[in-house]
């Protein structure tokens, strides 16, 4: 089940790992509803419904490659982990810390930005906290 916070959130996920740009293609909402099964009677049925309309938390992912892809790191970590943070003091902005991550990542791994629900400029290009 998707959850959905009673009050609007903003959501920054950083991921490291192979086929992170995927993460949200599937986001549903499961439905309960009665079925009848013949002999067996009535249960409980579950439809799988899209959610992204209904959902109203702002969430960016900064995936740290396409999802066809494969995330490459060494023993002291993910490149795309370390090229973030590396980058982190260049830039003031989410959208700046992101751009400027990128452009340091080698040609075979091409990190992603991804949105999910209705995300604002004032979230997308927010003040990063120190």
């Amino acid at each position: 089940m998707l959850y959905d916070f009673p009050k609007p959130l903003w959501v920054q996920l950083i991921n490291d790992q192979c086929h992170a740009e995927g993460n949200f293609r599937a986001a549903v909402r499961v439905v309960q509803r009665a079925a009848s099964f013949g002999r067996y009677g009535k249960i409980t049925a579950r439809s799988i419904v899209d959610a992204r309309d209904d959902f109203k938390s702002q969430v960016i992912q900064f995936a740290g490659c396409r999802e066809e892809s494969y995330s490459y790191g060494k023993l002291s970590g993910g490149t795309w982990s370390q090229s973030l943070l590396n980058q982190r003091s260049v830039s003031r902005t989410r959208s700046g810390w992101f751009s400027n991550a990128k452009g340091k990542m080698p040609a075979n791994q091409v990190p992603v930005w991804v949105e999910f629900g209705p995300v604002t400029d004032e979230f997308r290009d927010g003040l990063l906290r120190e």
